[in-house]
């Protein structure tokens, strides 16, 4: 038996897939099976955008859901910045 963790597939271009994580799942909003992990472009209330978001979407109904890391990079493009503009 070996130690290491199992390997993940690559696709044609040599990046890692990720696992389906929550692919048997149900959707809390419309209670289909249908949670799938992306990375896309999100629209934010305020007309900002975030570019390559990792997150899951209801292929279904469209929801998506937000883990810790996709809100920590939400909530830093929120937070007004703090850099001085020049004059």
């Amino acid at each position: 038996m070996s130690s290491s963790p199992p390997s993940v597939p690559q696709t044609s271009r040599g990046h890692r897939r990720r696992e389906a994580r929550f692919a048997s799942l149900p959707c809390p909003l419309c209670g289909r099976r249908a949670l799938a992990d992306v990375v896309e472009d999100c629209a934010l209330s305020g007309g900002r955008l975030v570019r390559r978001l990792r997150h899951v979407r209801c292929t279904s109904c469209g929801e998506r859901y937000f883990d810790v890391a996709a809100m920590a990079t939400i909530e830093a493009l929120e937070k007004p910045s703090t850099r001085k503009r020049p004059a």
